[in-house]
């Protein structure tokens, strides 16, 4: 560079690049020919691109002729994952590009319809990524991406929802491509989001850039400074923007989808991982196809039309709540052991007990405890348990009662109250009931209350956070990581079970005649005969 200070020298790794006039370019690559093999690099001028423009092409050829230098020439180039050259070549390098992730586009749209949460993974974590590396690289790239936000609205998303382009409105696609907070799926619009990503990738690279062209020494720490605050100022921005959208369609919608669209952003954690059979994260197709469809308010296909354990109308509602064949009572225990096991996976499975006493008695509750009524206890008396039993959860020595309800927030029962508040009103019964009686014996209460979609009341989220808390401490990890792992567990063992109710069924066993006796038996082995 103090040989050369007119030819700007950019370096990723070992991916070396000179900019500037064709002379003083090809004394630096002979400069750098000479001196990088004692470093153990050696740059081969076979391999080397001279890009310009067609006009000044032959003035180049004859400066590094003369230093006996036999490079390539273009009119441009990939580099880094973007391009440098003219627009046409440019148009020309983007185009195979996306037709490949049209291509990929349509493959997953073919393997969501056996494995959708695999698919809906591999898009949202891996394919657009592609496409949005390119846009912080490339400026004006989006006018090149309609093909694929054609084929995510044409192949991917009717796919995912299993339903047809058609049936897809354009405020649903516009809250897909929402982050999961927000309400959406993180099915980002490539042609939307292209300009964004260039800015904002242009701003965390000020002072790599002010370095470059100012040919002084990178502050490091600067660098990642700036890095941070563009991350930072474009995430705020977006959530800003996608949180007003959503607001905006909740104050149009009915009272239904209004209470929905309040809570969405508060459920789906479990739309944000990996799936991973060795961490029991994947769900079946019906659970995926179920829980995407009610997230965003529709009818999962393919029920029955009457319910097989009460021969009511089988509608959402009736079926997140009908008790008949045990399924309620399994989809509590399936969040019980879920939320056991990772108190246990934060402590020790000896701290953690399952189906404790709260208070034991015959005719008392735990409001109506009086020392008599102590003193009256036998094994025949009434009793009630707790779920979860976990010793040291909040403070050493002392042992923490929590207790499980998954409620439906839509139900008719609680029309006309937030989502919020019939949380809180059931975690407030929870207490009203048990918290006196646990702390009569110094222990604490927790009522751990979630919606059928996920969204946890304000006990639940403490417990999330705490059990975290001592994840990351015990794992060496970091506690946003941890927060996020718990989130998405206990979500995910709430919303798998709806496909349980949903379809699962009520019917304890076949019907078969009762037979008590030799004359009944007798009687249908008679009516085989005849």
């Amino acid at each position: 560079r103090k040989e050369y200070p007119q030819v700007m020298q950019p370096w990723y790794a070992d991916d070396a690049a000179m900019m500037g006039q064709a002379r003083p370019v090809a004394g630096c690559f002979m400069r750098l020919q000479a001196i990088g093999p004692d470093f153990g690099y050696y740059p081969e001028a076979e391999k080397s691109y001279f890009i310009c423009p067609l006009a000044d092409e032959a003035a180049a050829k004859t400066v590094f002729e003369e230093m006996e230098l036999e490079i390539q020439y273009s009119r441009g180039e990939r580099y880094v994952g973007g391009f440098v050259g003219s627009t046409a070549m440019q148009d020309r390098w983007i185009e195979p590009k996306v037709e490949g992730w049209v291509m990929g586009v349509k493959s997953l749209a073919r393997v969501a319809t056996r494995y959708p949460q695999s698919a809906f993974a591999g898009f949202t974590q891996s394919l657009q990524s592609e496409w949005q590396y390119l846009s912080r690289c490339v400026p004006g790239v989006g006018k090149h991406l309609q093909p694929v936000e054609d084929a995510i609205r044409e192949y991917l998303i009717p796919a995912l929802f299993q339903t047809t382009p058609d049936k897809v409105p354009e405020d649903m696609r516009q809250l897909l491509t929402h982050g999961v907070k927000q309400g959406g799926l993180n099915i980002r619009d490539p042609v939307a989001a292209a300009d964004g990503l260039n800015e904002s990738s242009m701003e965390a690279c000020t002072a790599l850039v002010t370095s470059l062209t100012q040919d002084s020494r990178l502050d490091a720490q600067g660098h990642a400074q700036c890095v941070r605050q563009a991350s930072t100022k474009a995430r705020k921005e977006r959530v800003k923007e996608e949180t007003a959208t959503v607001e905006a369609q909740a104050e149009a919608a009915r009272p239904a989808a209004k209470r929905r669209l309040k809570r969405i952003g508060f459920t789906g954690a479990c739309w944000s991982l990996v799936p991973n059979r060795l961490n029991s994260t994947t769900m079946s197709k019906e659970e995926f196809f179920d829980n995407a469809r009610l997230r965003y308010g529709w009818k999962p296909v393919g029920l029955c039309e009457r319910c097989d354990g009460c021969n009511a109308p089988f509608t959402v509602e009736h079926a997140l709540g009908c008790k008949k064949g045990g399924l309620v009572v399994q989809r509590h225990d399936d969040t019980r052991d879920e939320a056991g096991a990772l108190a246990a996976l934060a402590l020790t499975e000896s701290r953690v007990t399952y189906e404790p006493f709260i208070f034991h008695g015959r005719g008392v509750s735990a409001t109506l405890r009086t020392d008599e009524a102590r003193e009256s206890e036998d094994n025949g008396g009434d009793d009630a348990r707790g779920d979860v039993a976990v010793h040291g959860l909040w403070e050493r020595g002392q042992t923490c009662i929590l207790d499980i309800r998954i409620t439906d927030t839509d139900a008719r029962a609680h029309f006309g109250q937030s989502s919020e508040k019939v949380l809180e009103k059931a975690a407030k019964e929870k207490k009203k009931k048990y918290n006196d009686a646990c702390l009569a014996r110094r222990r604490t209460f927790c009522p751990l209350v979630y919606s059928v979609d996920g969204m946890a009341c304000k006990e639940a989220l403490a417990f999330e956070k705490r059990v975290a808390g001592l994840l990351a401490k015990k794992m060496d990890r970091r506690y946003s990581e941890m927060v996020g792992f718990v989130r998405q567990r206990m979500c995910l063992a709430v919303v798998r079970s709806n496909t349980l109710l949903l379809r699962g069924d009520r019917v304890s066993r076949a019907w078969r005649p009762d037979i008590e006796d030799g004359a009944a038996f007798n009687a249908i082995r008679g009516l085989r005969e005849w």
